[in-house]
């Protein structure tokens, strides 16, 4: 029990940050999905057994994972900041 509360603190530190997103979103989201399948034993409080609550938390774990980290983050500095530029007209039209 306090090494799934110690990993899910230190997944929790590494997405504020921005730190390892896509490794740190995808551990949070496969540990969210043991928890609903009950894998993980000894967490059974009624706020982690509530349909509603797991799914919330799932939909924010992959909003994270699809988004990504953000300009100001870790990885941005590791990694570069990269910017999508939607041109205003298609490419291909005369």
């Amino acid at each position: 029990m306090w090494f799934l509360g110690a990993v899910s603190s230190l997944l929790g530190f590494f997405l504020t940050l921005g730190f390892l997103t896509p490794v740190a979103g995808s551990l949070g989201m496969i540990g969210e999905l043991m928890i609903w399948m009950t894998i993980i034993p000894d967490c059974s409080s009624s706020l982690s057994h509530s349909n509603y609550s797991l799914f919330l938390m799932a939909v924010l774990i992959l909003e994270v994972l699809l988004v990504g980290p953000g300009a100001y983050s870790i990885d941005a500095r590791i990694f570069g900041r990269r910017e999508i530029v939607i041109p205003r007209t298609h490419p291909y039209e005369p």
